[in-house]
């Protein structure tokens, strides 16, 4: 009987250390938009970090890092045809201190950490003579336009599948802002850089020998260019009210 009794006591104590408890920790980790002055802008070309010689001073979580200049060269004047000009190229600055050229570009981060989207708008006024009176004849190139075709996204680091939706544009110094990128709801998060056209020179396309294929300042045969300078300001403006995809 005694053995009996210690054999009942013996099962009893292996059930009671076999039960199963559990406990509950948290785990957190929080974040905030970010404030970086030094974000990372994506080569058109490539996938690499680059910095541009005419750097810009980004000022928030969904900021324009940088916005290429619109350079159609010296050319001669004439007069009773129209006439087509191709964007010189870019020069930019790899990590390694190297001098490169590329096509025109735009370079957007979005580092707000709300997925609510955004919209990249571009405009111009008209290009208007250095010395000329700007209503007196030559004072500006009458009817001149820019075209930009042959667009892309690229980005070093962001997954493509929240890449923001691009498109081609003309603007014809009315100042009538065309849509060129956009990001909807739970898009457009990370850097992106917003490439127009491509090298002419496709054996040296890093190098200052080739223009843009696909970025032109087109002149119709009835304006009256005078030999000046003319110059156009162009606008590009990031706003945080998605419009849908252009």
């Amino acid at each position: 009987l005694a053995a009996a009794t210690l054999g009942t006591m013996a099962i009893g104590a292996t059930s009671a250390s076999a039960a199963t408890v559990a406990m509950t920790t948290p785990g957190k980790v929080s974040f905030t938009q970010s404030t970086t002055t030094n974000p990372e802008i994506i080569d058109p070309t490539n996938p690499t970090v680059i910095t541009p010689t005419t750097p810009t001073t980004p000022k928030g979580a969904l900021d324009i890092d940088y916005a290429s200049d619109f350079d159609f060269g010296n050319h001669a004047v004439s007069y009773g045809t129209s006439k087509t000009y191709e964007a010189l190229l870019d020069e930019v600055v790899y990590g390694d201190g190297t001098h490169h050229y590329t096509s025109p570009f735009v370079a957007v981060h979005d580092e707000r950490g709300t997925f609510a989207g955004w919209n990249l708008t571009v405009k111009n006024t008209p290009f208007t003579a250095s010395t000329t009176t700007s209503t007196a004849l030559g004072g500006t190139l009458t009817g001149a336009t820019v075209k930009v075709i042959n667009t892309s996204v690229k980005s070093g680091s962001t997954d493509m599948a929240y890449a923001p939706s691009n498109a081609g544009f003309t603007i014809d110094g009315t100042g009538a802002a065309q849509n060129v990128m956009a990001a909807q709801t739970d898009k457009g998060m990370g850097a992106w850089t917003y490439v127009m056209g491509a090298s002419t020179d496709v054996t040296n396309p890093d190098t200052a020998t080739g223009t843009t294929k696909g970025v032109t300042l087109n002149i119709p045969s009835s304006a009256m260019m005078k030999a000046e300078i003319y110059t156009s300001t162009i606008t590009w403006t990031l706003a945080d009210t998605p419009t849908g995809t252009v």
